[in-house]
């Protein structure tokens, strides 16, 4: 079939609507123009909501998070030591003749379980190859050294050991820079009931009965009878013939969870037990056993009543 050019120009102008005059109409009359308008924007919101491609979920970039500083991850500025001999688990010379007291555990004394254990831990370890970080307060009353040491690997000595049961989780302010980090590796170590935390000879000692109790580092238990201020600080007394002490210097650390509420709870606290009976000795209406708490970390809740 032949068809001419001007039979398609009029087919073309049949099946074509004359959109340019209906647009000028349009235009001309307000409310068509403001209804033409509106339908305009309907389609566009249409094809935003339901016709523009959505990329694919996998391929959807993360919103941007804070990154959280890892506790136990070594930080400032560090000292390159050596090991000269270690004298227990929490005590070592160095190279350079400084004798330092490791911050933040207490491993088991000569003769108690697991002692050797903790020293032999450090002998088998390189010499060389460690760091050194000082404490803010940075000798004890025996002049030694107060320092974090970081392994040759790059892990915090006192947390391996504490994580591993081989010592206890001490806390001495200011001294308190992985404080966090060792609190959590001696959860673990209990929760696991690794090395000391299996030990009978370890055990805690009831407030209640404390016959045959000797003055050095200890776990207490018992339940809190009084609680009295004392110039910003206070004393806890339990249910025997033990209280334990918070200095006026360590009250800020437990203005969340203060003293003064834990009346009628079932407490432990680790530290050293002090005989207040010996040598000068005091008036027998005190309790004859005294611990200094420092820390909060230091105090496990056994029961709320």
């Amino acid at each position: 079939m032949v068809v001419s050019i001007a039979s398609t120009s009029v087919l073309a102008a049949v099946a074509k609507p004359p959109l340019d005059r209906w647009l000028k109409r349009t235009i001309k009359r307000p409310a068509l123009r403001r209804a033409f308008a509106l339908g305009l924007l309907g389609i566009v919101a249409f094809w935003q909501c339901y016709g523009a491609p959505q990329a694919p979920a996998a391929e959807t970039m993360p919103a941007t998070q804070a990154v959280t500083v890892d506790a136990c991850q070594p930080t400032g500025a560090f000292d390159s030591v050596q090991i000269e001999k270690v004298i227990d688990g929490d005590t070592v010379h160095l190279a350079d003749q400084r004798r330092v007291r490791v911050i933040g555990l207490n491993t088991p004394e000569r003769g108690e379980p697991y002692s050797r254990a903790a020293s032999d831990y450090i002998r088998q370890l390189p010499a060389a190859g460690w760091q050194l970080q000082q404490g803010e307060d940075a000798l004890d009353h025996y002049r030694r050294t107060l320092a974090d040491l970081v392994m040759p690997d790059g892990q915090l000595l006192s947390v391996a050991l504490i994580e591993k049961g081989l010592a206890f989780a001490v806390y001495f302010p200011p001294n308190l820079r992985y404080a966090e980090c060792i609190e959590q590796a001696e959860q673990r170590a209990r929760a696991l009931r690794q090395g000391v935390w299996a030990e009978p000879a370890f055990a805690p000692l009831q407030a209640s009965d404390l016959r045959g109790a000797t003055a050095g580092f200890h776990r207490v238990q018992g339940v809190v009878t009084d609680v009295t201020p004392s110039r910003g600080g206070w004393w806890i007394q339990l249910d025997g013939d033990v209280v334990w002490h918070i200095a006026k210097s360590h009250a800020a650390y437990f203005r969340d969870d203060e003293p003064t509420g834990w009346r009628g709870r079932r407490l432990e606290a680790g530290g050293w037990l002090v005989d207040r009976h010996k040598g000068k000795g005091m008036k027998t209406k005190y309790s004859r056993w005294m611990m200094s708490v420092r820390y909060p970390a230091s105090v496990h809740r056994l029961s709320d009543r």
